[in-house]
């Protein structure tokens, strides 16, 4: 868990720490987390599954959070431009 996720820089410096394989968030923390120039400091390639529920996800924030992580986002939970 992250304490304060709003913390995009200090978010992106303790997912680089780890070897992690899942990350779950809603929209506003994965496209706030691309926008932290220590975003791209974050190896992903254990990553395997992005979740996002709580808000509906945004077809240009999956597009560009794919290009990153090369990781598709499921969503849970809302309505989705991506149906």
């Amino acid at each position: 868990l992250v304490a304060n996720p709003r913390d995009f820089k200090g978010f992106a410096q303790e997912l680089a720490k780890h070897k992690f394989t899942s990350l779950s968030a809603v929209n506003t923390i994965y496209t706030g987390l691309m926008l932290e120039p220590d975003f791209e400091k974050v190896d992903f390639t254990n990553l395997k599954f992005c979740m996002s529920g709580g808000m509906p996800v945004q077809r240009a924030m999956v597009d560009k959070w794919k290009s990153f992580t090369k990781n598709e986002i499921l969503e849970g939970y809302g309505m989705s431009e991506l149906t």
